[in-house]
């Protein structure tokens, strides 16, 4: 009798993590692309193909360059990313890098310079109507360091400085109706830039990877000590925490606000010694998780429905 409880005891441990992991042919009414960067590799999975099976991912590019934070136009049919290509060489500085923008057709054709300057520019985020394309710009040699949010006018090519605030590294977020900026400035408080007013607004709140909720009333973003996922007004009232569990960055609601893409896993190492990172979406009617993707070098992701 032991040993037959030993047995199914044995199964019960063995199994429960796996079906806990493959949940995601359990979405529905999901749908749209997503894209992301993994490895020197730009992949895409589309949606709607994974309600009756695993998620299949694509890959459109693959090199020794670098490929980070990819974006989605909003027709679906382009890309841009921050760039590093090993064949321009590296700068005499140790340590130092050189980004720049780039664009590629959404099959991987086409790859080209889009935004190349005395800066590195990296962290890509395209509005949802097409008209600016939001980006981070930092000195390429590390002196008098200032990073800053920078807006490119897709029609004028034209770049303006958000304002002279200094920001951490992390990619910039759009409002649903293209009015509005979140991103996070230097010492982690959550910033509010709105594109008609040229108004700066800075919450008290501090965090990382703040998006804005469909409702354009509330920011999401991740706590800056326990990596729970949290939410606030966008006039800096009504602070709660919405899920606790080890949250990494936030990328995007869907359109009807029911799922949350994100990512997570950051510092799990199984076996040890090596890092990976999972994509995730979060139903938020029932504060479920359905893992689409797991890798090592997870660099940033986008979603276009």
């Amino acid at each position: 009798m032991r040993y037959v409880f030993g047995i199914l005891l044995t199964v019960f441990i063995i199994y429960i993590p796996i079906i806990a992991c493959s949940d995601a042919p359990m979405l529905k009414n999901i749908k749209g692309k997503i894209v992301l960067s993994s490895q020197n590799e730009i992949k895409i999975l589309d949606l709607e193909t994974i309600t009756n099976k695993k998620p299949v991912w694509k890959v459109i590019l693959e090199s020794k360059d670098e490929y980070r934070h990819p974006t989605l136009s909003p027709d679906g049919k382009q890309i841009i990313m921050g760039y590093l290509s090993w064949e321009e060489g590296r700068p005499t500085m140790k340590g130092a890098k050189i980004y720049y923008l780039v664009s590629v057709n959404i099959d991987g054709t086409s790859l080209q310079p889009l935004l190349k300057g005395d800066e590195n520019y990296d962290y890509p985020s395209w509005s949802p109507d097409g008209k600016f394309i939001a980006f981070m710009a930092y000195p390429k040699w590390h002196e008098k360091r200032i990073d800053t949010i920078n807006l490119f006018d897709m029609t004028s090519k034209n770049i303006k400085k958000i304002k002279d605030v200094e920001v951490r590294i992390a990619k910039p977020a759009w409002s649903f109706n293209s009015q509005l900026l979140t991103f996070i400035t230097y010492d982690e408080k959550i910033a509010i830039y709105d594109i008609k007013s040229d108004k700066l607004t800075i919450l008290q709140e501090k965090g990382i990877s703040p998006i804005f909720h469909p409702d354009g009333k509330r920011i999401f973003y991740v706590h800056e000590n326990n990596n729970a996922l949290c939410s606030i007004n966008i006039d800096g009232s009504f602070k709660k925490v919405v899920k606790k569990g080890f949250f990494d960055y936030l990328v995007k609601f869907s359109k009807d606000g029911r799922y949350l893409l994100y990512a997570g896993g950051g510092a799990i190492l199984i076996p040890p010694g090596h890092e990976y990172s999972t994509l995730e979406l979060l139903d938020m009617d029932k504060f479920k998780s359905h893992r689409i993707f797991k890798g090592s070098l997870l660099y940033g992701a986008s979603w276009l429905e």
